[in-house]
């Protein structure tokens, strides 16, 4: 039981630092998707929420984990103290809640990935997007200094 219990901590410990880093990645892209002027006018130029509304999922469930993990804390504190039946009695009352937080991590690590996928679908659009304009500005100055030219040449005759 003690192994077991041990090694249950060692995996949500893990679990909670990746979604802990995932988390603040996710951050950072909302972060400077709200402060891109152009945030708008990306998304009604690429006609699609769903990563988004997704991401936005994913940030609402942060509180919630955010409060689990300081369970996942009181169980590590519990873990070098196993010896007396009382904190077994604890961790034993706490092990269904354990089983709870892994399935929501679990939960969380699937929004993430679908963020992950939707985020960079997100920026291929908006890649392509720029690169379209970027061609077509370079098209446009093109005409105008062919324009120019012949406007100049014409001055002349």
């Amino acid at each position: 039981m003690l192994f077991e219990t041990e090694q249950k901590l060692l995996k949500l410990t893990v679990s909670r630092n990746n979604f802990n880093k995932t988390f603040n990645k996710l951050k950072n892209l909302q972060k400077w998707l709200l402060e891109d002027d152009n945030f708008e006018s990306l998304l009604s130029t690429l006609g699609n929420q769903t990563s988004i509304v997704k991401f936005e999922e994913i940030l609402a469930f942060e509180e919630e984990i955010r409060l689990d993990s300081e369970r996942i804390l009181q169980l590590s504190k519990l873990n070098s103290s196993l010896e007396n039946d009382t904190n077994l009695d604890k961790v034993v009352e706490l092990e269904p809640r354990l089983s709870h937080l892994k399935l929501e991590l679990a939960k969380m690590q699937h929004y993430v990935n679908l963020a992950n996928q939707s985020s960079e679908n997100l920026i291929t659009k908006y890649t392509l997007w720029y690169q379209e304009i970027l061609k077509q500005i370079e098209q446009l100055n093109i005409k105008l200094r062919d324009l120019e030219a012949k406007h100049q040449e014409l001055k002349f005759h």
